[in-house]
């Protein structure tokens, strides 16, 4: 399982704001490191793959014998049980 990149940037986010609203020396690593998971998550989102949308065309063909609509996989009519031959193309 990913960490999605807003996930990174908000915690950067809320380190680096509570660690610069302290003000002190000694939080300055903390500072750094919140900028360092906005930069990470910043990148994350950037090089992140989107999933492809794909369409399903599914083919559909008629029974010789009785009319009835069947998909392009199935080799018999679920109506009469004729045999389907079907089309290449």
């Amino acid at each position: 399982m990913r960490i999605h990149g807003i996930a990174f940037v908000i915690v950067g986010a809320i380190v680096a704001i509570y660690s610069y609203m302290l003000d002190s020396k000694s939080l300055l690593l903390f500072l750094i490191a919140g900028i360092c998971f906005i930069l990470f998550g910043l990148f994350r989102m950037l090089t992140s793959k989107k999933p492809k949308k794909t369409s399903y065309k599914i083919a559909q063909n008629f029974c010789s014998s009785c009319g009835t609509a069947a998909h392009d996989l199935q080799n018999f009519c679920h109506n009469c049980g004729n045999r389907m031959f079907h089309k290449h193309q």
